[in-house]
């Protein structure tokens, strides 16, 4: 939520009001065991988005927008696996 709110601002948007944390864990215990399957892989297509954003809630044009609010920026390769503009 700070990088989006500071890319906002940089690109010229308006302050963005945020509350940072999280306020359904107190700790990391109560965390999700498992990460697997809970964000897409970045070589699939618009299939895999659906599978992974559709029983969040997500229709098309919530993946839009979330996917189109990454497209901001570039991709590192010792970060992600990936390099270069999105």
């Amino acid at each position: 939520a700070l990088a989006a709110n500071v890319a906002i601002k940089v690109m010229g948007g308006p302050d963005v009001p945020t509350r940072f944390g999280r306020t359904d864990a107190k700790s990391s215990a109560e965390s999700v065991e498992s990460q697997v399957g809970r964000l897409p892989d970045g070589d699939k297509g618009v299939d895999h988005l659906r599978e992974i954003f559709g029983p969040k809630g997500f229709d098309d044009k919530g993946i839009v927008a979330l996917s189109g609010a990454h497209t901001v920026g570039q991709c590192h390769l010792d970060f992600s696996g990936f390099d270069g503009p999105w």
